[in-house]
């Protein structure tokens, strides 16, 4: 990001295009984020806008950190047997017969005598 001045102290708001281009990512998708309201920002004017301490803390959420390997106990216990998880019966499918097509329904006038 790149450093402006803070005119009468007032912070600094940078686009979502800015923050994209230092995360490699496009405007839209910060924007969405946004929108979600899975990334801390503010509103002005109905625009998107970040301050240097949301993008901050913006990088803290997609921090991703290795998990701690499982500490493993200093006895280990041994299982005398290992039986096979118990499975319910399988039932074969059978595929339905098809359809028999219906007869179709005579439409034969008869004649009528008035």
């Amino acid at each position: 990001m790149t450093t402006r001045n803070e005119p009468d102290g007032l912070p600094v708001l940078y686009t979502p295009e800015e923050v994209a281009a230092r995360l490699g990512r496009s405007g839209w998708w910060v924007r969405e984020q946004c929108r979600r309201n899975r990334f801390p920002h503010t509103r002005a004017a109905g625009a998107v806008r970040f301050t240097r301490q949301q993008f901050e803390e913006l990088l803290q959420i997609l921090e991703r950190r290795p998990e701690p390997a499982p500490q493993t106990p200093s006895t280990s216990v041994r299982r005398t047997s290992k039986k096979s998880p118990t499975r319910a019966p399988v039932t074969q499918l059978r595929a339905r017969p098809p359809r028999t097509p219906k007869p179709a329904a005579s439409n034969d006038v008869t004649k009528r005598t008035a």
